[in-house]
Order: structure tokens, then sequence, then C-alpha cells
């Protein structure tokens, strides 16, 4: 086993960075193309909201973590997570897709 830090906190801020700013991009694209009453001006803005407070996040609290994990893959280390960060992992996942059928499908 390895004694390389595993920065799983900060991988999955950044996975929700990204998801966030793509679900964001998706609304605001939707919105200007199929009108303005999709998906509604509210999730626009918690979507939009959620993106900057998810990036301010990362970019501050995380950037060392991530800066760490970049070097690792730079010396051709492998960084493996543990069973217990895999359903972490999972978990984000299926509230992200919860998150996101919120803002397409919900009331």
């Amino acid at each position: 086993m390895s004694d390389e830090p595993k920065p799983i906190l900060g991988v999955a801020a950044l996975l929700l960075t990204i998801y966030s700013w793509m679900l964001t991009v998706a609304i605001i694209v939707g919105r200007g193309l199929l009108g303005n009453g999709w998906p509604g001006a509210l999730r626009e803005y918690v979507s939009l909201g959620v993106t900057c407070c998810l990036t301010i996040f990362v970019s501050t609290m995380f950037r060392g973590q991530l800066r760490t994990l970049r070097q690792l893959r730079k010396k051709g280390r492998k960084v493996a997570i543990s069973a217990g960060q895999a359903w972490v992992a999972v978990l984000i996942v299926l509230l992200a897709g919860i998150y996101g059928a919120w803002l397409f499908c919900g009331p």
C-alpha cells in the first residue's frame, strides 16, 4: 500500500464544480434557445449560485490538494483510492444526478 496522499475531497469538489458549470451552461443555453420559461429563473439563479460558491470553495480550500495530485501524476505514480472513498464518489454522483434532475425536470 502506498503512503501517498489521496486528496479525494479536493477531487470530488472539483468534479462537482465542473458538473455544476456544465449544468449552468446547459440552463443558460436552453433558456436562450427555448424561451424564458425553461427551466425557470429561480433554477438558473440557484445553479449559478451553487456554481460560483463551489468554484470559490475549490480554488481557496483545495488548491494545495489538487496541486499535490498533479505532481504525483507527473512523477508517474498511481493514486489509488480506498473502498470508502469510492463509495463517497458514487454518493456524490448520485446526488449530482438528483440535482440535475431537479433543475431540468422538477416542478
